[in-house]
């Protein structure tokens, strides 16, 4: 006579796969435009310059999707470009609390030429 798995089983069964797929989401490696990759550019969170990063670095900062890199582009050719990192306020579809969620991400290059 076998024993059938009890609810205890397949909820630890559960629990294992979401924590696999929690950990593989945390360590896999982020492609870079430039053609390399790295595991700290998502772990530790790299600083990216908004005054040169491209549609697909933008892409890379948490919070910042295909739409909202395309209107930091935008504004960026707007402006001439960022004097701040708080000028991304700037764009549509970021206020103070989206900011504040992406300003650990983002630097705008030091002497920044106004183009």
């Amino acid at each position: 006579m076998s024993r059938k798995p009890g609810y205890g089983a397949y909820l630890f069964l559960a629990l294992l796969i979401l924590l696999v797929s929690i950990l593989g989401n945390l360590f896999s490696f982020v492609h870079r435009g430039d053609g390399t990759s790295s595991i700290s550019a998502y772990v530790s969170g790299p600083e990216i310059d908004i005054n040169s990063a491209r549609r697909e670095e933008l892409v890379l900062v948490p919070g910042i999707g295909e739409s909202l890199a395309e209107e930091i582009v935008l504004k960026r050719e707007e402006l001439g470009g960022f004097d701040s990192p708080e000028d991304l306020m700037s764009v549509r579809g970021i206020g103070r609390a989206k900011f504040d969620r992406l300003k650990a991400f983002i630097d705008v290059s030091k002497g920044a030429e106004k183009r």
